[in-house]
């Protein structure tokens, strides 16, 4: 009875570490120098997200690189998963590299979040520059999740507050619980810290930081957060890779909203914004505030071009544009007639620029 006991239990054990046990080293902090190898190489993948609304930086949040692919330029497009609260603001993303690099981006795979379990976006950005990646790791579903242990030390990596604080490394927390879609651990969480990932010990990625907890039933606590657990995040990754559209990847605005709107929100940055310097005003349109830097509008419409027709349609508010548009589809081709400012000539030019929609910028 006890050989059948013994032979049972072993089953089961080796049973539940197929179903995503978490494990780390207990000794890795017992090395200060190895420690902090693990920590540089793990900055490395690792990006400060500066978010813009037009050329105005309006915030930071943080982001992990979890996967690259070939282009046929000749570089790789790069893709980033952070917080989708970090990146629905955004007209674009600037992401400051650990090796101090500015690369580019586009918000890419975001959808409204219904849920803080779905507050999952993705950025890509194109690059001849080589950076290292973090697979997400398959260790388990969200139907048969990853498990940590309670009283597993954990770390995030991020830029709290601002970009000064690039990659700072938290302090050593602890997991305290663990629910369906949230690792609730002590790791220190700021502002910012949105979107970086956290860590095991050893280097696991196993979440994504998403908020520090300063109520929990209308309590106050401190030192507590939440990051979406690993499973949770490459289903919404897939969720939102899958629901992908066609997309002409630019912002726009109805002139009259871009003249008049109160740019002294953006503080200090624009207090030499002038709007009626970026189009002209004896003529009426829509004004593209931004353009995806990997979309197939990149390179062929600008920030603050005037667009005056789509495809021979006269287009005065983003309504008509949208309707002018159709539903975008892959293969078809868009014409634009616009106004945009020269800097050599210091004035504005009527310009016809064609757009073809493809899933990227070659």
């Amino acid at each position: 009875m006890k050989r059948g006991y013994k032979l049972l239990l072993l089953v089961i054990l080796l049973s539940l570490s197929l179903v995503g046990f978490i494990t780390y080293e207990a000794d890795v902090l017992e090395d200060a120098s190895k420690f902090n190898e693990l920590v540089e190489e793990l900055k490395e993948s690792t990006v400060s997200v500066l978010i813009y609304q037009m050329e105005f930086q309006i915030g930071v949040g943080s982001g992990m690189i979890y996967d690259k692919e070939s282009t046929m330029n000749d570089t790789y497009y790069y893709y980033v998963v952070t917080n989708q609260h970090v990146a629905q603001d955004a007209t674009h993303v600037e992401l400051l590299m650990n090796n101090g690099n500015r690369e580019i981006g586009d918000v890419y795979a975001s959808e409204e979040a219904n849920t803080s379990a779905e507050d999952i976006a993705i950025i890509r950005f194109e690059s001849m520059n080589e950076y290292k990646i973090i697979e997400i790791p398959q260790t388990g579903n969200i139907l048969n999740p990853t498990r940590v242990t309670v009283g597993q030390r954990v770390f995030g990596i991020g830029t709290p507050v601002s970009s000064c604080y690039q990659n700072s490394v938290s302090d050593i927390g602890i997991v305290t619980k663990q629910t369906a879609n949230f690792i609730v651990h002590t790791a220190n969480i700021n502002p910012g810290n949105s979107g970086g990932p956290l860590f095991t010990i050893d280097g696991t990625f196993i979440g994504i930081n998403t908020q520090r907890l300063e109520l929990v039933d209308g309590e106050l606590v401190d030192g507590i957060a939440e990051s979406i657990i690993v499973d949770r995040v490459r289903y919404m990754i897939n969720t939102r890779l899958n629901n992908l559209k066609p997309r002409l990847g630019i912002n726009i605005l109805d002139q009259n909203v871009f003249l008049t709107r109160d740019y002294s929100v953006f503080g200090e940055q624009a207090k030499d914004f002038d709007p009626r310097e970026k189009v002209p005003t004896d003529i009426q349109g829509v004004v593209v505030m931004d353009v995806g830097s990997t979309r197939a509008s990149f390179g062929k419409l600008k920030m603050y071009d005037l667009i005056l027709r789509v495809n021979g349609k006269s287009v005065k508010t983003v309504p008509e544009v949208s309707a002018a548009l159709g539903e975008i589809k892959l293969g078809s081709t868009y014409v634009f007639e616009l106004m945009r400012y020269d800097e050599e000539t210091q004035s504005f030019k009527l310009m016809e620029v064609s757009v073809k929609i493809t899933w990227s910028i070659s």
